[in-house]
């Protein structure tokens, strides 16, 4: 399993938090304070790429740089 931070995200690239908590998330506090406002968003963009077998570097390399270029998002 590879997961990626898209660089146009608020903090980029955001902290994980991994604990027997909450399991595995994004966590961009863990970084600092950050504000939002009442009634306002804020947009995240992650992808989950799942893979099986041996480690293919070039295969989850091919697929961040179509993830982060906007391609098939």
């Amino acid at each position: 399993i590879a997961i990626m931070d898209h660089p146009a995200n608020p903090g980029y690239p955001v902290p994980w938090r991994v604990d027997g908590q909450f399991g595995a998330a994004p966590s961009l506090c863990i970084a600092g304070d950050w504000q939002l406002e009442a009634g306002s968003t804020q947009l995240f963009r992650h992808r989950v790429f799942v893979y099986t077998g041996e480690i293919d570097s070039a295969q989850i390399e091919a697929n961040w740089n179509e993830f982060r270029n906007g391609r098939n998002n």
